[in-house]
């Protein structure tokens, strides 16, 4: 995908690829459910980091991305901030667990955790890569948020080695909001290509049922005729890769790097416009069987060369080893 340039440092990744990973300490806000906490089992997952070289802290209490962390065998601790709430002994707690596990690389996820992790790495003289993964700086967010996200970017310049977007749209609205730009480097979400892959037994039923929480979401969309994104705003969409992956063609507003996922492979309409969205909708529904069949080839291909998961934990591993030998 050339427009997610920059990419990584000019090194071969691929002969370094079989390299043991750097001990890293892992910094997220919270472990509820979200795109950046399924990014980041999903790395522990492939890289062979839950073997003994990884730890997370989560800067809240709960979610339940912990008993899937747990089962990894990853050590998680808790900060227990109350959001909305930010507290110095938070950051001393963090320094303290930093000073006794001496990691190579501390990694954090999401704003909060870019400044408190970012803080106390840089007290601890422990290298950081911080992550990005909003496309928008909405004027919806809380004060808090605002504030947060102002003082990353006037830390930006200091503190990270390295600042990870997940999109491409991602890095133009933070360089253009003051972080520093040539620390910005995009990696895209990464899929699971042995979950999510075509099922012709799932298509047995397309029928609307209202499905509450599905684990087994990958089912879901292999069942599906065509997979509609209708976000006003979105940084990188699980869902498009996801629905790509199984081979089902996609319908998508035109937000984040929608464009760049579906690389003229599926239908982007305007935001807000749903009669557009229906036209995407009818004009994949009239396709013919080979029609079909080679815009699912060519999707699915498309995931597994530029958003495999392997191709995205090869990338973040060779961003963690600059960094910690910085």
């Amino acid at each position: 995908m050339q427009t997610l340039a920059p990419r990584l440092p000019s090194t071969d990744a691929a002969a370094r690829a079989d390299e043991a990973p750097p001990r890293v300490v892992h910094v997220i806000t919270s472990l509820e459910e979200g795109g950046a906490q399924s990014m980041l089992v999903k790395l522990l997952e492939s890289s062979q980091e839950a073997c003994g070289c990884a730890r997370v802290v989560t800067l809240t209490d709960g979610g339940g991305v912990a008993a899937r962390l747990a089962a990894l065998g990853v050590p998680v601790v808790s900060l227990g901030l109350r959001r909305g709430r930010p507290s110095a002994r938070a950051v001393v707690r963090l320094v303290q667990l930093l000073r006794r596990e001496r990691p190579a690389l501390v990694q954090t996820w999401l704003y909060h955790a870019d400044l408190l992790g970012g803080i106390a790495a840089a007290l601890v003289r422990i290298p950081v890569v911080w992550g990005i993964r909003h496309d928008r700086l909405g004027a919806g967010d809380r004060p808090l948020t605002r504030l947060t996200r102002v003082a990353c970017g006037a830390l930006s310049w200091w503190v990270p080695a390295r600042i990870v977007c997940n999109s491409e749209a991602a890095r133009k609205t933070h360089a253009a909001a003051g972080y520093a730009p040539h620390k910005l480097v995009v990696i895209p979400n990464g899929f699971d290509l042995r979950r999510f892959r075509p099922d012709d037994a799932a298509r047995v039923r397309a029928h609307v049922s209202l499905l509450g929480v599905r684990p087994d979401v990958e089912r879901v969309f292999a069942a599906l005729d065509v997979a509609c994104l209708t976000s006003s705003t979105e940084s990188f969409p699980n869902v498009l890769g996801e629905a790509m992956a199984c081979g089902v063609p996609c319908v998508a507003t035109d937000c984040g790097d929608v464009r760049e996922i579906l690389g003229g492979l599926g239908r982007v309409v305007a935001v807000g416009d749903p009669a557009a969205v229906a036209e995407g909708i009818l004009d994949l529904l009239l396709l013919s069987r080979d029609e079909r069949e080679g815009l699912a080839g060519a999707s699915r291909a498309r995931v597994e060369e530029m958003f495999g998961l392997d191709v995205v934990t090869r990338q973040f591993a060779e961003v963690q080893r600059a960094a910690a030998l910085r």
